[in-house]
């Protein structure tokens, strides 16, 4: 199911509790309208927005990009201080990667930042950012580890309360960026001389099943040939 799909729209609100609409921390327990079972196909999803945004890139400016995106930050920023109104902020479908916020936000973000010209950048930042790029898939897919083990296992008992931790981010995200990248960047190493492989495997392969069918298909036109009666004079 995609990202923006009805689950993570309409399974984000409760109409049991009385006046949740008006105070809607008091609970975290929404009503299932529609299935949800799909949604964790989110990364699936996100990369066809990207191949599309790369096929059909937008003619808007950078300026206009800039100024609806935003606007768009805005508007969130108040429908989540809504939701969280008399609470403290919580993490759920609401909020995750697969919200309709993140769907609504990255496809004007990455567009934006695709109307930024390297031209005239030096070589060697052009190579770097190519290879940041090849291995952002690997560094998205791979930075689970460092983040469970780095913030779950030992980040969050060092510092239990979770505002406390604000103050860490930006070195925590450079580091589990760091270490995510590393790891992508050497399994590339590992997989593209791999992947090389496998399809020369494939390759001769398909060639040598290709030459013997050839051969038997020659020997059967043969044998039809030696076979075929000679007319009677």
């Amino acid at each position: 199911m995609p990202v923006d799909s009805p689950a993570v729209v309409f399974n984000t609100f409760n109409f049991t509790i009385s006046g949740w609409w008006a105070t809607p921390s008091v609970s975290n327990e929404y009503q299932a309208l529609v299935p949800d079972y799909w949604v964790i196909i989110y990364p699936i999803t996100y990369y066809f927005i990207g191949a599309y945004i790369k096929e059909y890139p937008p003619k808007l400016s950078k300026t206009k990009l800039f100024v609806i995106l935003m606007i768009i930050i805005n508007l969130l920023t108040v429908y989540n201080y809504y939701r969280c109104w008399h609470g403290s902020y919580r993490t759920n479908v609401m909020t995750n990667w697969q919200s309709f916020q993140f769907v609504i936000t990255t496809p004007f973000f990455f567009s934006l930042l695709s109307k930024i010209k390297l031209d005239n950048s030096p070589k060697a930042v052009k190579k770097v950012l190519a290879k940041l790029s090849d291995i952002t898939l690997g560094t998205y897919l791979l930075s689970y580890i460092f983040d469970r083990t780095i913030y779950y296992d030992y980040f969050g008992k060092w510092v239990p309360t979770f505002l406390e931790r604000f103050n860490y981010y930006p070195l925590l995200v450079l580091i589990i960026y760091i270490l995510s990248a590393a790891l992508a960047f050497t399994m590339s190493l590992i997989s593209t001389p791999l992947t090389r492989f496998i399809l020369f495997v494939i390759r001769k392969i398909g060639e040598l099943i290709s030459k013997i069918k050839n051969r038997k298909d020659g020997l059967k036109t043969q044998d039809a040939i030696v076979e075929e009666p000679v007319p009677a004079e």
